[in-house]
């Protein structure tokens, strides 16, 4: 469920600096067109990250989506262009 903050702690101001601020008007972009391109199929449901249709992402989505990166970077998948860890990740305290 998505609503107002509980209280006004809640409620921040976060600073990015620029390369995310670009990252983030590109992103945007192609959200704009993906919107264009499905016309009314598109859900404009004010989220910055979500499906091709515009609906918010599964709360699970990125939770997966992180652990498979992470499994294939473990691995070195040549098809994601990452190369195994030096070391195992994360470190564990010596």
């Amino acid at each position: 469920m998505v609503g107002p903050p509980k209280s006004a702690a809640g409620c921040r101001v976060v600073a990015l600096d620029a390369e995310t601020v670009r990252v983030l008007t590109r992103h945007r972009e192609r959200q704009e067109q993906l919107s264009a391109t499905a016309g009314t199929r598109w859900r404009d449901s004010g989220y910055v990250f979500t499906t091709a249709g515009g609906e918010p992402l599964r709360p699970d989505y990125l939770t997966g989506r992180i652990r498979r990166l992470v499994a294939a970077h473990r691995s070195g998948c040549t098809t994601c262009g990452t190369a195994p860890p030096p070391s195992r990740w994360p470190r564990t305290p010596t």
